[in-house]
């Protein structure tokens, strides 16, 4: 074949790869942002954020930058469960969605929205830090969302049931926090159960380790 026409034909096909690349990497950017969308919507009510910062403008604003740390960081390590109406985010065994500095970033972002006293963040931190195993392998369940108006529809249901069949095949325990309290009987179906509660100073609310098997 002429040498013209391999250059040509080599062009094309890397013409090609790059048009697939682009549009696989539209696709992604725009499952991510409908995640963070989706888990702002979620959570923005949620008594734990509600009790780091009052005011709605800025509560909004800290979930929006933790919730695109969150994503971003999932759907890099392929910790992400998502859908046109729900987000599944999860830590497998052994395994931590953020390391290094992304975690010190997490820490500096709820720290400056914390409107109470630093001491009673503190003071939840290091009280989370024991509700964990530290010698037994586990999974970590950190967000289940569907937006709050589609509640109530069998959203939630189907994407916990679908990971769930994945931790079955497994012989280890799956861990969860919950600061909302009417989410208590919702996982009370699935099997967990209340391994510790913390209450949260300052009239915050109570936080609740759960755990399956």
């Amino acid at each position: 074949m002429p040498r013209d026409k391999i250059s040509c034909l080599w062009h094309l096909k890397v013409k090609l790869l790059l048009q697939e690349w682009r549009r696989v990497w539209a696709a992604l950017m725009n499952e991510c942002e409908q995640a963070v969308s989706i888990l702002v919507n979620s959570f923005e009510d949620d008594p734990f954020f509600r009790w780091v910062n009052s005011n709605v403008f800025e509560r909004r604003q800290l979930l929006r930058t933790l919730s695109r740390m969150a994503v971003g960081a999932a759907s890099f390590n392929d910790f992400l469960e998502v859908d046109e109406m729900g987000v599944l985010i999860y830590e497998p065994p052994s395994s931590t969605l953020f390391t290094g500095e992304l975690s010190e970033e997490w820490k500096r972002a709820i720290r400056a929205a914390f409107q109470g006293p630093v001491e009673f963040l503190d003071r939840y931190n290091a009280a989370m830090s024991t509700t964990l195993p530290s010698k037994v392998p586990f999974w970590y369940l950190k967000y289940l969302a569907v937006p709050n108006q589609i509640r109530g529809q069998g959203i939630g249901s189907a994407l916990l049931s679908k990971f769930l069949n994945r931790i079955d095949r497994t012989s280890q325990s799956l861990f969860l926090h919950t600061a909302n309290p009417s989410t208590l009987k919702f996982y009370g179906r699935f099997g967990f159960l209340i391994r510790n509660e913390f209450i949260c100073e300052g009239g915050g609310p109570t936080v609740y380790t759960l755990q399956r098997r």
